[in-house]
């Protein structure tokens, strides 16, 4: 499923680099059956012991590892992709349990709201009311979310000018550790994404070159917004038939 929300009254959900590591604090703490406040009080009270910063080293293994060896995760969705935008967000979630993505985007969205009401003395939303959610029903739709999520809009926040060329260079996207596309590939361990079942199953893109030809066939067939439309109106009508 494809998950996303913007900031309340189009403002920003992220202020500084602290807010942005927070949000994937919050990813990878979240994704438990255990209560958040626990969940964030162990790994912080981990950190101190360790003397260990999130920042520290971004491509250290072990840098989210799970701080309490006694009660191993129990995981209530799998995180396929990830986006961080200063205003927005993009998830690509599969649910483990029944109500899986509900309980974690709660968990996420009162969770994060807490920690930003507190830092800046504000109170009310952060978020633009609930997540949106779109159903993803094919393994193309699949393809192209996720690298939609993971390449397109880190690219366009950099106004990347290769994208024009149908050339987009993917070491920035890389580079971006508020992308998922980075620990996709191999080049970090944050212990966020479960993309296993997904490629096995749908052909996810596992490499570089993969998703660089992705994206020069998306490119050359009239971007994103033509082929992800085509998509929606097809499963809508399906959807009609089903109904009806």
């Amino acid at each position: 499923m494809h998950i996303f929300n913007r900031g309340n009254r189009k403002m920003d959900i992220v202020r500084d680099e602290n807010d942005r590591w927070r949000f994937l604090t919050c990813l990878r703490f979240y994704n438990d059956r255990a209560a958040a406040q626990y969940l964030i009080r162990s790994y912080f009270m981990f950190l101190k012991s360790q003397n260990n910063l999130v920042r520290s080293n971004l491509t250290r293994s072990g840098i989210f590892e799970w701080p309490d060896s006694e009660n191993a995760q129990k995981p209530i969705v799998s995180i396929v992709a990830y986006y961080l935008a200063d205003n927005h967000y993009h998830l690509l979630l599969r649910e483990i349990i029944a109500g899986g993505i509900t309980e974690f985007m709660r968990k996420l969205g009162g969770g994060f709201t807490l920690y930003n009401n507190d830092k800046y003395g504000e109170s009310g939303k952060v978020f633009q009311g609930s997540y949106h959610a779109r159903t993803i029903n094919t393994p193309e739709y699949l393809q192209y979310v996720d690298a939609y999520i993971q390449v397109l809009n880190s690219l366009e926040r950099l106004a990347n000018p290769l994208i024009a060329q149908n050339k987009p260079n993917l070491a920035a996207v890389i580079d971006n550790p508020f992308s998922g596309l980075g620990e996709t590939l191999g080049y970090r361990n944050f212990e966020i994404l479960d993309r296993q079942a997904a490629q096995s199953e749908f052909g996810l893109p596992k490499t570089k070159e993969e998703y660089e030809k992705l994206m020069e066939s998306v490119m050359a067939n009239g971007g994103f917004k033509k082929i992800l439309g085509k998509l929606a109106m097809e499963k809508m009508q399906e959807e009609r038939r089903i109904i009806w």
